[in-house]
Formats: C-alpha cells, sequence, structure tokens
C-alpha cells in the first residue's frame, strides 16, 4: 500500500472517509475528493484532512472566501412529506393523551 494516494470512491460516486474527516472536512471547508487517503484501502482519514489543511491553508480559506456568495439563506421553508406530517401527529398525539411526568433526583 502506497503512503499517499487518491481518496476511494463508492460506486455511488462519494468519497471513503472516517467520520472525524469528514467533520474536519466541513468544519474547515474541505472536499474530500481533494484530499489524498492514507487509510485503509486509501480511505481518508482525520490525519488526512489535518495534513491537507496545513498544506493548503491559502486554497482552504480562499474557497471559503469565495463560496459566500452562494451561501443560502439561515431558513428555508420545505414541504413536510406526508411520513414526516404522520410522524409529527402521532408525537403530537402521544404528548397530549398520554401521562407524562418527569423525575428529577440528587445523587450525593
Amino acid at each position: 500500500s502506497s503512503s499517499s494516494q487518491a481518496p476511494r470512491t463508492h460506486p455511488s460516486g462519494h468519497v471513503l472517509a472516517s467520520p472525524k474527516a469528514r467533520a474536519m472536512a466541513r468544519d474547515g471547508n474541505v472536499d474530500l475528493s481533494l484530499v489524498a487517503g492514507t487509510g485503509p484501502g486509501g480511505r481518508v482519514i482525520a490525519a488526512d484532512v489535518a495534513e491537507y489543511e496545513e498544506s493548503a491553508p491559502r486554497q482552504a480559506t480562499h474557497a471559503g472566501a469565495a463560496g459566500d456568495d452562494n451561501v443560502p439563506d439561515a431558513y428555508e421553508d420545505v414541504e413536510v412529506s406526508q411520513m414526516r406530517r404522520v410522524i409529527a401527529q402521532r408525537l403530537l398525539m402521544s404528548k397530549q393523551t398520554i401521562p407524562h411526568y418527569y423525575l428529577t433526583m440528587d445523587c450525593e
């Protein structure tokens, strides 16, 4: 296995990466398809994302600045699917018709 290889992609097209690497990439505005994966089978791991951010800080900063024009509004009204509507109705009915009580206690 080589020390640096192109990130391995799933047949559906998304890059194989660890959950921590995905979170770091999301927080740092890093495109995972640009990060070389060194994990098992070319998987992108957190260390790969950290190394990419260190080696390309200007690119990540520039990409974030350029993307500011395309930032969606903080609130977007989305039509509720039928399944979500039924889930909400059942949850509301449960909270309204079944007695609920909350117990708190201090343990010392």
